[in-house]
């Protein structure tokens, strides 16, 4: 677990800021601590973006100059402890990108910005 992020995630949540966190939390542990730092469980919401191995490995092959490389991803997928529509809005990679924030948005009740 990042030794930044909870601690931020509790100054955002007392600051009554809106804030898009991107990390993997791939164990259960990880969405708690994080839970913790929040001043509410109703202020910190997660997203699962659930993908296949295949499609995630064609994905990663595509970038160029990701920090990520291929090579780990079987351990992340090893370390996933998936969480379900009780714990996150779980929403598929497939669709395009601007889909998927749509579907974000409504499942948040959020206003969309252009």
């Amino acid at each position: 677990m990042d030794p930044v992020a909870r601690p931020a995630v509790g100054e955002w949540s007392e600051d009554g800021r809106d804030v898009v966190l991107a990390c993997s939390a791939l164990r259960r542990w990880h969405r708690d601590a994080l839970r913790a730092g929040a001043r509410d469980g109703e202020s910190l919401r997660f997203v699962y973006l659930k993908g296949g191995y295949d499609e995630i490995g064609r994905r990663l092959r595509g970038r160029i100059g990701h920090f990520m490389p291929e090579r780990l991803l079987k351990s992340q997928f090893d370390t996933l402890e998936e969480p379900d529509s009780s714990e996150a809005i779980v929403l598929g990679i497939g669709p395009p990108v601007a889909a998927i924030v749509d579907s974000i948005v409504t499942a948040l009740d959020l206003e969309r910005e252009i």
